[in-house]
């Protein structure tokens, strides 16, 4: 692959996270995107099969490593389960936002995307989808204590469901405000120690 063709790979990309940033994925059109980098659109199918492809290429490798920080956190915390270290799994859910954070601050731009530019495309519910995620590793993390004999009490699906959307709605307020990676870390240390200390009286037991 030649170094004219990579060139323009990269300039399509950057004028399409540019223009999808300004004025949303549903409102710019190929033939912007081209324009500003400086390719036909017949060339541009030469990178992309359509516009949707292409905004998924700026944000999908990003959602994949998120999503490996997650499956990392929670092989962590059912190893340390099995080993009934309660409270380290505790600290892994701590370390791991902490991760989530400075991520997601190592690629502002793509999940300023995300989260305000993504309507029209099959990201548009990329917090939701995280909900859903956390919803079935929580009541597989439940089943898990109860085998092992710890009592807890029933918890409603939809009312995880509610608390992990507000967990992580709150956490991404962080990138829609614009904080910056001290203000969200600062503010990241106090939303942990709001909802352990909620998860702690509802379970009715300490990690």
């Amino acid at each position: 692959m030649g170094r004219d063709y990579e060139e323009t790979h990269t300039n399509i990309l950057k004028s399409a996270q540019l223009l999808f940033s300004k004025k949303g994925y549903e409102r710019t059109n190929l033939r912007e995107i081209c324009s500003k980098a400086g390719v036909t659109v017949g060339a541009f199918y030469n990178h992309f099969e359509d516009k949707e492809k292409l905004f998924a290429t700026l944000v999908q490798p990003c959602i994949e490593e998120l999503n490996q920080i997650y499956n990392i956190s929670e092989k962590n915390c059912f190893e340390q389960l099995s080993f009934n270290e309660l409270k380290n799994v505790w600290e892994i859910s701590n370390n791991t936002i902490i991760k989530f954070i400075n991520y997601i601050y190592e690629h502002f731009d793509v999940f300023r995307l995300l989260l305000l530019c993504s309507d029209g495309t099959p990201y548009y519910d990329f917090v939701e989808k995280l909900v859903l995620i956390e919803v079935k590793e929580s009541l597989r993390f439940f089943d898990e204590l109860r085998k092992r004999d710890i009592k807890i009490p029933d918890i409603p699906q939809n009312v995880i469901h509610m608390l992990a959307h507000c967990y992580f709605s709150s956490v991404f307020e962080c990138v829609i405000h614009e904080y910056t990676k001290e203000e969200a870390l600062n503010s990241v240390d106090y939303l942990v120690s709001f909802f352990n200390a909620g998860w702690k009286d509802i379970l009715e037991f300490k990690l």
